[in-house]
C-alpha cells in the first residue's frame, strides 16, 4: 500500500569543523562528536543515493 508523506526541513546551524581539524592535527585530545555526527549523516546520505 502506498502512502504519501510531507517532510519539512529547516536549517538549524552550520557545523563547525574547526575542532575536527584541530583533533586530526593532534592539537585536541577529544574527538569532536558534533562534527563527527554531521559527517556521518552526510556520508550515509551520499552512499544511499
Amino acid at each position: 500500500r502506498e502512502r504519501e508523506f510531507k517532510v519539512t526541513l529547516k536549517f538549524i546551524a552550520r557545523a563547525n569543523l574547526h575542532h575536527l581539524t584541530e583533533f586530526l592535527a593532534g592539537r585536541r585530545s577529544e574527538a569532536p562528536q558534533e562534527a563527527l555526527q554531521v559527517l556521518d549523516i552526510v556520508l550515509r546520505e551520499l552512499s544511499a543515493q
